[in-house]
């Protein structure tokens, strides 16, 4: 009887593992040996601004870093090969997610945490244990234009008030964080572009002025703006301007979301005298930035920083952009061309302006390509390891100068 018993107990023993074995992959026996003084968690590997940012984090950063994300990593975010990246094996719901989190978080022991978005900042805050500091990297606006006021009272009680630091990537996204946390602040550390500030120099001089080549290189949601751009051009045709004066690709998809608003965009171009090629996703946007002659973006709402701005430049593009948020904190009036955000009479007197002026062409590319160097990414790695040196304390977290860049994680 006694041993039906204990059989009986080995065996829901044996069930309880398995359930607590499908919540969440096995973490690598070596993670736990790993020595990192900081973990930095995403939740999302879908490659956004913020995600491809943490990349180029890890193969320039002197500092021990591991990564945690969780989704799925289908290779779409390549790390260096000796990065420490952790990843659920197969998609999660939202409570298998926490529980990832958790026993991450619990099988780690680094004394700083460091939340990539707002919403795995929520996460870390609720599951980290007392001995870890929290910091949250700062890339969107915490304001009512960005945020709904539930979203803004979660952030606020929730995530703020349990952070010790927090590191914002423009002047605009600093001034968003309501005044009572104003003391969080670190200095500025701009978001990574992916860029040295010399990517100019593969590109073929044109000796033609038209028709100019403008592009769009944004997500397809509406708050990015590509529907002014399409504003502007019809002001433009009224004025008889045509297929020999001006093309335009545009490049992007939603990513997340219905397609709707692509649908929109699409049927509209079709009606203008101008030839709009729509080129979906772009994995690798080099070729596209040295194809093109004028980088146009329009949000409608302040763009928190805009690393397709510094992309712009240092590629050796015209870049148009709002005078409002990152945007005009990256481009002054001799790097490039500023319009009033929303408006669409003011992007197609920037565009005319352009036409009509090849010496300010020439000017703006001149000036911006040397305005990309102090946004590169060698420049913006130091901003970041020294303010995460500063919050660590810890001096011992330097690792050796060289990286090795080959190979994904």
């Amino acid at each position: 009887m006694l041993l039906q018993k204990n059989a009986s107990w080995s065996l829901i023993k044996l069930k309880i593992h398995r359930i607590r074995s499908s919540f969440s992959r096995r973490l690598p026996e070596t993670v736990d040996a790993v020595d990192a003084s900081l973990l930095i968690v995403d939740h999302t590997t879908l490659p956004g601004g913020a995600e491809l940012a943490l990349t180029h984090f890890a193969g320039l950063s002197k500092l021990n870093a591991t990564f945690a994300f969780l989704q799925k990593n289908d290779g779409r975010l390549a790390f260096p090969r000796r990065t420490v990246v952790l990843a659920p094996d197969r998609s999660l719901g939202a409570i298998q997610q926490l529980h990832f989190l958790r026993t991450v978080l619990r099988r780690h022991k680094q004394s700083l945490i460091v939340s990539n978005t707002l919403r795995v900042g929520i996460y870390v805050v609720l599951l980290k244990g007392r001995h870890q500091e929290h910091v949250l990297l700062l890339h969107d606006g915490i304001d009512g234009q960005s945020l709904s006021p539930l979203k803004r009272a979660i952030i606020n009680w929730l995530v703020l008030s349990r952070t010790k630091a927090i590191v914002p990537n423009s002047r605009w996204t600093a001034s968003t964080v309501p005044e009572k946390f104003q003391g969080l602040l670190t200095t500025v550390a701009h978001s990574f572009s992916g860029t040295t500030g010399n990517e100019h120099r593969g590109r073929v001089e044109r000796t033609d002025a038209r028709p100019l080549r403008l592009l769009s290189l944004s997500r397809l949601v509406k708050w990015k703006g590509v529907h002014l751009v399409l504003d502007a051009l019809e002001i433009l045709a009224k004025e008889n301007f045509g297929e020999r004066d001006l093309i335009l690709t545009i490049a992007g998809s939603a990513i997340l979301g219905p397609d709707k608003y692509a649908a929109e965009l699409k049927s509209r171009a079709k009606l203008l005298p101008f030839s709009v090629e729509f080129v979906g996703q772009v994995a690798q946007i080099a070729p596209l930035l040295l194809s093109n002659d004028v980088l146009v973006h329009a949000s409608v709402r302040p763009e928190p920083f805009g690393q397709v701005i510094v992309q712009g430049l240092s590629y050796g593009l015209v870049v148009v952009a709002p005078d409002s948020g990152g945007p005009a904190e990256i481009l002054n009036e001799e790097s490039g061309l500023l319009f009033t955000r929303g408006s669409s009479i003011s992007l197609a007197n920037a565009l005319r302006h352009l036409l009509e002026s090849p010496e300010l062409r020439k000017s703006l590319v001149e000036n911006g390509q040397v305005a990309a160097i102090s946004y590169s990414d060698s420049e913006i790695v130091k901003k970041f390891d020294t303010i995460f040196r500063s919050v660590l304390g810890f001096p011992e977290v330097l690792q050796e100068e060289s990286k090795i860049s080959d190979g994904v994680a």
